[in-house]
């Protein structure tokens, strides 16, 4: 079986700042469907999706790839990596000897993308992915497959969370919308739900041939959401997890839905769900009783209620790097935990594969003849979060750079040859869903009462259930009438 990659959607560029309400009426709850946990299927079985042992995947390189392409590569493969006990090895012969058999994914720069659904039964086994595939996303999406994940469309239960308009797809394309059991297949779901934040989902017109779409989320708030993943979403790695049993010895006290996960080095950690960090996932992040996609935006990412802008190859000094960080609406990045701490230096790794700048400023600072270390927001650096060597003078004021491994205290006046990383919290007021009721809630757009922020697009998805009714007057003013009126500023 071979899974055709997701077709790259143009994004016009522009933007400008508007506000879209949708107006729904009905009330839509999600049903998770619990099933018992399959075992993994062996490797002779005909039917089942089979998995790589001890999820070990080596690989090729094709000798077409540029170093930057091979990078590309890399770097989704680190995603996985990041949140899985997956671990991708280059293939070598010394490989061979101790595996005695031929197993790995043979990438090839093809013209399109495609990949075979978990490992297959006749290796090498080939993954297409050419310069028109080239991006991270669609490159976590084929390796999604290789590891043994379906498009979330095919899974059975897709009709109670989206519906399917034939007449829209392209003829010949018909069968990407197919579930497995219309193919004849099994496929187990170790108790995951249907994802629209999957990276494994389509948007809604891939393959039309009307330009109409070819699904609609029965969940409105998320008809905007499927195929716009960026990276693997919760679900995705709770699946991966689970397939590969990579938390069977794990037993940490995750919170708020969070699943144990496991590295490769079996070491454990908590998946948290959207809205929720921590060690355990006991921090709810402000807006998760409403936000439906947690995103921050063209080139910015979101990570532990954070949002992260980086400007790679920018050699300024420090007071420069803050002002620039100032025009983003953040300042220079931060950490205040450990799981900060951490993704900041899987993003540095990342950036470094693809641009070979592996140093930015950091938002710490120490004043002349001080030696407390300060955050922007001026609270004391945690010094356990990470080593701090000091390079400056007591009598200067001393600012960080930082490779995501230690903190190195010089001169805020050099003009290093690295980058810079700016930081803001999530706007929780941009957008979200929120279902009205009896009782009153405020929604306030970013910035109010100031202006609306240039180049945001925020979506308010308003949900009652009848014979509730929203209206809008002649002022912007929506209001949901009852019994009593129920007024939304």
């Amino acid at each position: 079986m071979i899974a055709t990659g997701r077709n790259a959607s143009p994004l016009g560029t522009g933007f400008v700042a508007r506000l879209v309400l949708t107006f729904v009426m009905g009330s839509f709850v999600q049903q998770v469907c619990g099933r018992s946990r399959f075992r993994r299927q062996d490797v002779d079985s005909p039917d089942g999706v089979l998995y790589w042992p001890d999820g070990i995947i080596p690989y090729t390189f094709p000798s077409s790839y540029t170093e930057t392409q091979q990078s590309t590569v890399r770097v989704g493969m680190a995603r996985w990596e990041e949140q899985t006990c997956i671990k991708f090895v280059p293939w070598t012969s010394e490989l061979l000897e101790q595996m005695g058999t031929t197993r790995y994914l043979k990438f090839i720069n093809g013209i399109t993308c495609f990949s075979r659904y978990g490992m297959y039964a006749f290796q090498p086994q080939p993954i297409s992915i050419g310069a028109n595939c080239m991006s991270i996303d669609t490159i976590i999406h084929e390796l999604g497959h290789a590891i043994g994940m379906l498009h979330t469309m095919e899974r059975n239960d897709r009709d109670t969370y989206i519906t399917v308009k034939y007449e829209n797809i392209n003829p010949d394309s018909r069968g990407n919308y197919d579930t497995v059991g219309m193919k004849g297949r099994t496929y187990p779901y170790y108790d995951t739900p249907y994802d629209y934040k999957s990276i494994m989902h389509y948007g809604p017109k891939y393959w039309s041939s009307n330009g109409k779409p070819v699904m609609l989320t029965k969940d409105p708030a998320y008809q905007s959401v499927i195929g716009k993943a960026k990276t693997v979403s919760h679900y995705d790695a709770v699946f991966v997890n689970r397939a590969y049993r990579c938390a069977e010895t794990c037993s940490l006290p995750c919170e708020n839905g969070g699943v144990n996960g496991g590295k490769p080095t079996r070491e454990c950690f908590c998946l948290c769900p959207d809205g929720f960090m921590g060690t355990f996932c006991q921090i709810p992040v402000p807006g998760f009783q409403h936000i439906v996609n947690w995103d921050c935006g063209t080139s910015w990412h979101y990570a532990n209620g954070n949002c992260y802008k980086f400007f790679p190859s920018v050699a300024v000094d420090y007071e420069i790097a803050a002002d620039l960080c100032a025009n983003h609406g953040g300042n220079v990045v931060s950490f205040k935990s450990s799981k900060e701490v951490k993704w900041l230096k899987d993003r540095i790794d990342e950036n470094f594969l693809m641009t070979s700048v592996a140093s930015f400023w950091a938002g710490v600072k120490r004043r002349a003849g001080e030696t407390a270390y300060l955050l922007p927001d001026d609270s004391l650096l945690d010094a356990s979060l990470m080593p701090l060597h000091e390079m400056g003078t007591s009598d200067a004021d001393g600012c960080a750079t930082t490779n995501g491994q230690s903190l190195i205290i010089e001169s805020c006046d050099i003009k290093p040859d690295n980058g810079v990383i700016c930081m803001k919290p999530f706007d929780s007021d941009c957008g979200g869903r929120y279902r009205l009721t009896s009782t009153s809630v405020s929604i306030q757009s970013p910035g109010f009462p100031a202006g609306y922020p240039s180049s945001t697009n925020c979506q308010y998805v308003l949900q009652v259930s009848p014979p509730r009714t929203v209206s809008q007057d002649d002022y912007g003013k929506l209001s949901c009438y009852y019994s009593e009126p129920f007024i939304v500023q």
